[in-house]
């Protein structure tokens, strides 16, 4: 993500025919290191972004909505105070820098006239936005940077303003031929790395290319003169084009279309195999660009929260139930304990109190074989009976309120299986938020959010194919759409698929007065139930299917969890209907 000199040159044109004399009618920080500036200009309104946040700091035109804070923080307050209302009366980006100065007239509170800077710092993990007056002085910044962080320059209010270290670079939109060519002719190293180290504004994708248009490999040492001839050429060209403001705004994705790659305010030779987007205007691109990673940034987050959320329940979950398991293994003695009470009981005529252990004949077995039983010799053979019997009792209770546990921990097991099978499944941020909204209701998350009864929830849709012979078959996303598909969705004909025993997709064949459903739809359900599964590399899943009528779900179950009768199984081997699946897919 290249945010350099020629990116924010391309900005500053625009902001020259769009912004410029406009005059600012709001501003609000929709995050801590974001600002939104709304413009009127000539009739038309305009919405400035402006970011420092380290992995994505830009500004540029923006069409996407933001959030306004109810109570706004500080330096939005400042900002308001001094450039609401304020005419932008110049930009100026100095020295081919990541930094641009809007300059803004405004009245005082005093009612003259002043003006301010709003200095934009684009420089990674230190980017900043800082607001100073005419004198230079710094009244105050988004990140303030006190001496004991930084020694060259304080970013604090009623310091002097000083520019970030400049480490000797110039700027590349001033320099001659004969000059760049001595410059790299006795800078050492990488080539695209020596213009990077002399010349401000450049980023190394930009370096890398201007070594491309030479047909130069970026990465060599030698400094040949025809190869640093050449090298002149590309890089005066380069600055022509970006100096006459002919920018072609692209946006690079691999080649399905599912991922971002780049950005550039030019087309570029080292990603000419991805598949390219060209926008009018580089503000479009970068607008298009950052949001579809703020997107796929809140996606990942959220996953990768939910799932660390759901593997610690279900590591817990498995704890209790191993400690569960040794418990209903100490209680299988119960029945002995109550044997042995019978036995002393049957035979107390004959026993004393004394004895450590005593041999009975077991009446109870078939081949009346001897037990030894161990006694306490300073009870009675009552006493020791009824020891036995309370034994029994107790432990017989254990085994029954175990067995219980036993069942709803490997319950809950199950489901917490299915909910991060669903998590990892999940292809959009609103399926991550219906799987939150479930563990909400369940208990999982707390949430201080008042959820209203009559308030009706959005849900994603389901997934839909259509099979080889026409019938509609409808795929559930997660547990809540599972319930919706199965009971809401269904009807009582249509047919019902589901992995068994193993987390994965509701599958509905929808019937709609169609008669049979042929094989082959029976199949390619069975293949779609399996392959949305977390069986989805295994051969031979056991797939079950019923009619959705012999489909319940019991009172109090948790979301997505049923009973169903009257089935049949099918074994699928998902991977033999991978391309067929893709054919069949409608959305």
């Amino acid at each position: 993500m290249p945010f350099d000199g020629s990116v924010l040159r391309g900005v500053k044109t625009e902001l020259e025919n769009t912004i410029l004399n406009g005059r600012i009618d709001k501003i609000y920080q929709p995050e801590k290191n974001s600002i939104v500036i709304k413009i009127r200009n000539k009739g038309e309104n305009y919405n400035l972004y402006i970011s420092a946040e380290p992995q994505s700091c830009r500004l540029h035109l923006t069409s996407k909505k933001y959030s306004n804070p109810q109570n706004p923080p500080m330096f939005c307050m400042l900002l308001r105070k001094h450039l609401q209302n304020g005419k932008i009366v110049k930009l100026h980006q100095p020295d081919y820098e990541r930094i641009l100065e809007i300059e803004v007239e405004a009245v005082d509170d005093a009612g003259f006239l002043s003006k301010k800077t709003m200095v934009i710092e684009i420089m990674g993990k230190h980017s900043n936005i800082v607001l100073i007056d005419e004198q230079g002085i710094i009244v105050d910044s988004i990140k303030r940077i006190p001496p004991s962080m930084n020694s060259y320059r304080a970013v604090i209010p009623r310091e002097k303003y000083v520019y970030p270290p400049k480490q000797g670079k110039i700027d590349p939109t001033h320099v001659s031929a004969k000059d760049f060519a001595n410059i790299i002719q006795e800078k050492k190293g990488e080539l695209f790395l020596a213009v990077i180290k002399s010349f401000n504004g450049i980023s190394p994708i930009a370096a890398k290319e201007i070594c491309l248009m030479a047909n130069l490999d970026p990465y060599t040492n030698e400094r040949k003169d025809v190869d640093l001839n050449r090298l002149t050429d590309a890089f005066l060209t380069f600055f022509e084009t970006v100096k006459m403001n002919r920018f072609d705004p692209t946006v690079y994705k691999n080649n399905d279309n599912s991922k971002l790659i780049d950005f550039y305010v030019f087309p570029l030779k080292q990603l000419e195999g991805f598949s390219s987007l060209h926008f009018p205007g580089v503000s479009e691109a970068l607008d298009f660009f950052y949001f579809r990673k703020q997107i796929v940034q809140k996606f990942q987050q959220k996953q990768s929260d939910l799932s660390k959320l759901v593997k610690s329940k279900l590591e817990s979950c498995y704890k209790k139930l191993g400690f569960q398991e040794q418990q209903f293994f100490k209680a299988r003695d119960a029945e002995k304990f109550k044997l042995y009470g019978e036995l002393l009981t049957a035979n107390i005529y004959r026993l004393k109190k004394g004895p450590v252990k005593v041999k009975l004949k077991n009446y109870y077995s078939s081949d009346q074989k001897e037990v030894e039983i161990e006694l306490d010799p300073k009870l009675t053979p009552v006493e020791n009976a009824q020891k036995f019997f309370k034994k029994y009792s107790k432990l017989k209770n254990t085994r029954e309120k175990v067995k219980k546990q036993l069942k709803n921990t490997k319950a809950e097991i199950e489901y917490l299986e299915s909910v991060l099978y669903n998590i990892e499944q999940a292809a959009e941020l609103k399926e991550l938020e219906e799987i939150k909204s479930e563990l909400v209701q369940e208990g999982y998350i707390k949430s201080n959010k008042r959820i209203s009864p009559s308030k009706k929830e959005t849900t994603s849709k389901p997934r839909k194919f259509i099979s080889s012979d026409g019938f509609t078959i409808l795929v559930g996303r997660n547990n809540k759409q599972n319930d919706y598909l199965t009971m809401k969705i269904a009807s009582s004909e249509d047919i019902w698929f589901h992995t068994k025993h193993i987390p994965g997709s509701h599958v509905i064949v929808k019937v709609d007065g169609n008669g049979s459903v042929p094989e082959t739809t029976l199949l390619e359900a069975a293949a779609l139930a399996a392959y949305y599964s977390k069986a989805r590399q295994s051969s031979n899943v056991p797939i079950d299917y019923t009619e959705k009528k012999n489909v319940k779900k019991p009172r109090g179950a948790r979301p997505g969890m049923v009973i169903y009768n009257n089935y049949k199984t099918i074994y699928i081997t998902p991977s033999k209907y991978t391309e067929k699946i893709k054919n069949m897919e409608m959305n």
